[in-house]
């Protein structure tokens, strides 16, 4: 069956133990009701949590009240009452009991999105269309009022989300009070669930990667902030430091994830030891290649990887993988190379978190804005011939789009047609 669901249907499969909410439900709804709490006990607004919590923070642009408005407040209520009913040795079951507000919306019928109105509520007026709040002291809708923080705001330009976190975490404002606090409080939780809802640190972080669309899971946040680190504040709140964390400090080399020669290593918590994490035979990680010396060129936008077989692959690295003369000169590279050499074809693909953009418009703009428009038509004519390679390649040309692929990214893959 996992088979199946890997290779047929593209997923992935989480190994979880038969408990109450699984893996992602449990760790999820502690993580809103245990920031529901503080929202609430500390009066943050609810755009002002769900601007934290969100892709500052490494989580989905809708955050917290957004999703839940998405997913139905009512599915969330009964999701965190089945915890609370099956769970009674859980240390923290009292997070799981729904504030009188919130209560007090569902019986109105007001359930998010599929009633048109839940902690958002999309208004009409003479003047347009607005989005109003939920005031959880009154119960009562408001306009929503701008969020601006200083943490959110130097973090804006950290583009690899390990260290954007960290920087929010390490702040000295509520918005970096409530980041941590509300981390904190999580990665403890989810410690101290395991191994009472699954075996290993893997199936934890995949289950929150896949199932809630976090960037990292709870043990790679711990190893981007820093363990050693954590545990300090922790104990600096006064708070308890859980066991496994120690474990990891004192059996294990302070992180609980670590490369070596082109694998990936997790720290095993029954033996004490890093063990490889598992993979699938017809799965390539990129980022494992390319820690295996199979990188064969490489500019500031892209790279050429050795797949093996005979394969190689263009891989976007750009900003939003937006495509540039870097990509399309190393294109034309890799092109050559397959219908020269002893090669098979070329794989187009990237595993960031879109596939392409489409063409880097602000470096057009910036030509234009100077007059040198002929860069402007060298640049169109480049891509134009590159895109016209791709399509008359003699040797296969894939292209394996994802996400969000636009413009010239869709062109390419539309070319990639052999």
């Amino acid at each position: 069956l996992e088979t199946f669901l890997v290779s047929t249907l593209g997923k992935g499969v989480v190994r979880a133990k038969d408990t109450p909410n699984f893996i992602a439900n449990r760790i999820g709804t502690f993580a809103f009701m245990s920031a529901l709490q503080r929202v609430m006990e500390e009066a943050y607004l609810i755009e002002e949590a769900d601007k934290i919590l969100g892709p500052a923070m490494g989580k989905p642009k809708s955050a917290m009240f957004r999703t839940a408005d998405i997913a139905g407040i009512d599915t969330l209520a009964h999701v965190v009452k089945n915890t609370y009913d099956n769970c009674p040795k859980d240390e923290q079951r009292a997070v799981f009991v729904m504030p009188d507000v919130v209560k007090q919306m569902i019986a109105k019928g007001w359930t998010g999105d599929k009633a048109g109105q839940g902690f958002y509520k999309k208004e009409k007026s003479a003047e347009g269309k607005k989005i109003l709040a939920i005031d959880l002291k009154t119960g009562e809708y408001r306009p929503q009022q701008e969020v601006k923080f200083a943490s959110l705001k130097a973090a804006k330009g950290i583009e690899a989300v390990g260290e954007r976190i960290k920087a929010v975490v390490n702040g000295d404002d509520r918005a970096a009070e409530f980041a941590w606090k509300s981390t904190r409080d999580t990665l403890i939780y989810t410690a101290s669930r395991i191994p009472e809802i699954a075996d290993d640190i893997v199936n934890v972080d995949n289950a929150m990667r896949w199932g809630f669309n976090w960037d990292l899971g709870p043990f790679e946040l711990l190893d981007a902030i820093g363990l050693k680190e954590t545990v300090e504040r922790i104990k600096k709140d006064g708070l308890q430091v859980p066991a496994l964390f120690t474990q990891v400090l004192e059996k294990g080399e302070g992180v609980f994830y670590k490369n070596k020669e082109g694998r990936r290593y997790y720290f095993d918590l029954k033996s004490n030891s890093y063990q490889a994490v598992p993979t699938k035979p017809n799965i390539l990680l990129l980022k494992s290649l390319r820690e295996q010396n199979r990188v064969m060129k490489s500019n500031a936008s892209a790279s050429l990887i050795d797949l093996g077989d005979g394969v190689l692959c263009l891989e976007f690295h750009s900003k939003m993988n937006a495509i540039d003369a870097d990509i399309a000169l190393l294109g034309f590279e890799a092109l050559e190379k397959i219908k020269n050499e002893n090669l098979s074809g070329l794989v187009i693909a990237n595993q960031g978190e879109n596939f392409s953009v489409g063409a880097n418009l602000m470096l057009i703009w910036l030509e234009s804005q100077q007059g040198n428009w002929k860069n402007v038509e060298e640049m169109v004519r480049q891509f134009q011939n590159f895109c016209m390679q791709l399509k008359y390649s003699p040797k296969p040309v894939v292209a394996a789009p994802f996400g969000l692929t636009l413009g010239g990214g869709c062109e390419f893959s539309i070319h990639c047609d052999r």
